[in-house]
């Protein structure tokens, strides 16, 4: 059970005496082993019983000094607590007490190497331009003048942000002028990560971890990356790169792209990166859904989808990639969108919230400051209703209604809970 959790229930009256006892509304509930594993997603405590099953637990079964525990463990609350009405509390309170570090999600070039089908910048309203040494001081003295706290922390995306490295290199030069403590990570494809690059990042950009995407097994990844230049076999060269990287002691995350067709592919794909990489404390893999498969109109084709994603997830779970943070923390933020800690640079030296950047989306300048408060609170509107009272997982569900990156919640996406 979470601390801040106890600390906030002491001191809330709104009828938490027994009136008498019901199971909590927020628990999830599952058989495993021979019992019962119970989830409070309000508490974020987690209880395994032996010798019961969900039908026990659906018809109140239990007898009254098992009650007694679990009710002592908020699995049963008082008659009238209105668990809703407390959440939104505890949920305001707990921003309160989060520590404040600034975060810059900074476009070096919109320019890449690869050619991705379905990347969303191929068919963006944007020009492409890459970062010049005017917009990176530029760049550097607005961190300095909006930053919080007494650390940074700095991603560096594009386009291929490898591209441009003269940009995050005149950065940090102007930070470490200004005393700035920070840290930085990288989204790239992985291709120009070679040993004196990633000296470079070390030195320089304090990087401390990257992410890239693979896409398949060598034939899948060539033909859909489909590089710009001759080059003789990238999957090849992504494999000897991602050796460079942890020789490096940088922290890697795979990013797998999950499509209607290539669920096989990738599932031979994780099984030949944990055969070349049996050190698994060194990166971490995960599957992603591409947005055109969440949002597509054909539910069979959603229903595959997710089923495919769960198949795979499952195989990264028992491999012992996903621990999933049963007893971390409540949603505050959904991402960077939403965060006022948070702010997106474009090449140009344009503001967004989200770093899916699009033309109509600006909301300021690194010269002016944000000057669209409008736009930057649209990003903050959730899509969370009455409805959502009593989903068990409403407690750590959190979805912004205009991200083009969540899924619609319904009947179906709920089944996955």
């Amino acid at each position: 059970m979470h601390k801040f959790f106890l600390d906030e229930i002491s001191t809330w009256h709104q009828e938490t005496e027994d009136q008498g006892v019901r199971q909590c509304r927020y628990v999830v509930v599952s058989e495993i082993d021979n019992g019962l594993l119970l989830w409070n997603t309000l508490t974020l405590g987690l209880v395994w019983i032996n010798n019961l099953s969900v039908k026990d637990w659906t018809d109140n079964h239990l007898d009254s000094n098992l009650i007694s525990l679990l009710r002592s463990q908020w699995f049963y609350v008082p008659v009238f607590f209105n668990e809703p009405l407390f959440l939104k509390h505890l949920l305001c309170q707990y921003k309160k007490v989060q520590a404040k570090r600034t975060k810059y999600t900074i476009l070096t070039t919109l320019y890449c190497n690869a050619n991705c089908a379905y990347c969303y910048e191929r068919h963006g309203d944007f020009i492409r331009k890459s970062m010049t040494d005017s917009i990176a001081h530029k760049v550097a003295k607005f961190v300095n003048d909006t930053r919080k706290g007494n650390k940074i922390k700095l991603e560096w995306i594009g386009g291929e942000p490898l591209l441009n490295p003269n940009a995050i290199d005149l950065i940090c030069g102007d930070l470490r002028n200004y005393g700035i403590n920070f840290e930085s990570s990288l989204v790239s494809n992985g291709l120009l990560l070679n040993e004196d690059l990633i000296n470079q990042a070390l030195n320089r950009w304090n990087l401390k971890s990257i992410q890239i995407t693979i896409d398949g097994t060598e034939k899948v990844y060539n033909d859909t990356k489909n590089y710009s230049g001759d080059i003789a076999n990238p999957f090849n060269n992504i494999l000897n790169n991602i050796a460079e990287i942890f020789k490096a002691n940088i922290y890697l995350s795979i990013r797998l792209n999950l499509s209607y067709t290539n669920v096989h592919d990738l599932e031979r794909l994780i099984w030949l990166l944990i055969k070349s990489f049996p050190d698994k404390s060194q990166y971490l893999i995960y599957v992603s859904l591409l947005e055109q498969e969440m949002h597509c109109d054909n539910q069979e084709k959603l229903r595959q989808n997710l089923s495919n994603w769960i198949y795979l997830n499952k195989i990264l779970s028992d491999e012992g990639f996903i621990q999933w943070p049963l007893d971390s923390n409540w949603p505050i933020n959904k991402c960077i969108a939403d965060n006022e800690n948070c702010h997106v640079i474009s090449p140009v030296g344009n503001l967004y919230r989200c770093e899916e950047i699009s033309a109509t989306d600006v909301v300021g300048h690194i010269d002016t400051g944000i000057t669209n408060s409008k736009k930057v609170a649209k990003w903050k509107i959730t899509n969370k209703t009455c409805e959502c009272d009593d989903c068990l997982i409403n407690p750590v569900c959190l979805n912004l209604l205009n991200c083009p990156a969540d899924l619609e919640c319904n009947s179906l996406t709920k089944s996955i809970q």
